[in-house]
């Protein structure tokens, strides 16, 4: 359990640690507390912004994509085993943090289409 909780607040991590990109310059921003809470701080953002297409629901569920589970978030990319959504103590390898910084927006997330915006906090 401990691990699970440590995995998750890793992912918390690197949401919290993006910088401002492109299409959410404009979001207010928070202050990030001194100590980051999973449960207070961080899946409330993904709950939001996140788990509509990679969540519970495997109907809705996009790329087989699935980040409300540790194994879902450390897991390999389905189209390359080389790439993984999140790689542990390397946020410049990991591909959600790649996706949520990217200038191109075909490749970012949360999609524009989706109108969901992250913002530094």
């Amino acid at each position: 359990m401990k691990k699970q909780v440590l995995q998750l607040l890793i992912l918390g991590v690197l949401l919290v640690s993006c910088k401002d990109q492109g299409q959410y310059a404009s979001i207010p921003q928070k202050k990030v507390p001194d100590r980051v809470d999973y449960n207070f701080d961080v899946r409330p953002i993904l709950s939001d912004k996140c788990f509509n297409c990679h969540g519970p629901d495997a109907n809705k569920r996009s790329a087989d994509l699935r980040l409300d589970t540790p194994e879902g978030a450390y897991k390999a990319l389905k189209d390359s085993e080389n790439e993984f959504v999140i790689v542990p103590r390397n946020i410049e390898k990991s591909m959600v943090y790649q996706r949520i910084t990217t200038k191109d927006s075909s490749n970012l997330m949360p999609p524009l289409e989706s109108n969901l915006k992250l913002s530094d906090y």
